[in-house]
């Protein structure tokens, strides 16, 4: 079946959900009867018998036209939303493997603690010659690069910790606290 199926073949580029804590992501080098040879980012080889490939989920990217990617960030709540997704749109826009810019979305996906966390949204073209981690990875970069431009606050966790100066257990709670952060 798999040496007929035009599902995928030879060098496309897939990712096998093995198992529930396993995948493997890379380029097809060889398919048997038996067996098919994937190799890996790490370049490592896999050896994956058909009856998996036939049996568990695969995402396929060089055989698709365009795939949709996104990574996920977070903002300071005293943010300008409007200006930032402008600012990050734009940014993420300007990267050459990323097409059809006019579907780049940047969305407010929900509240953290200390922060607004934040979807980029955008679409590249698997056959571009860039793998999805190296897309992934220039997009950060973009971001991170944009946000530090324009002054967009990216927030990072954090606790507060509010004390009464007249608290005679200051330090003893203090020294207290810092032990157990370590821990």
């Amino acid at each position: 079946m798999l040496l007929t199926t035009k599902e995928f073949q030879l060098w496309d580029i897939i990712e096998i959900q093995a198992d529930a804590t396993n995948s493997y992501f890379g380029r097809i080098e060889e398919i048997t009867i038996r067996y098919t040879v994937i190799r890996t980012l790490e370049l490592r080889k896999i050896i994956m018998p058909n009856f998996n490939l036939i049996t568990c989920p695969i995402k396929t990217f060089t055989s698709e036209d365009i795939v949709r990617l996104e990574t996920t960030f977070s903002l300071h709540y005293d943010t300008d939303l409007e200006k930032a997704e402008e600012i990050i749109k734009d940014a993420v826009n300007k990267i050459d493997f990323v097409v059809e810019k006019d579907k780049t979305r940047i969305l407010l996906d929900s509240f953290g603690d200390s922060w607004i966390i934040v979807k980029a949204q955008y679409f590249f073209d698997p056959n571009a010659g860039e793998l999805v981690p190296v897309v992934q990875s220039d997009v950060n970069k973009i971001i991170n690069d944009a946000c530090k431009t324009y002054g967009i606050v990216m927030s990072y966790p954090h606790t507060v910790l509010t004390v009464d100066k007249n608290d005679k257990n200051l330090l003893g709670s203090l020294l207290f606290l810092m032990k157990k952060s370590k821990e």
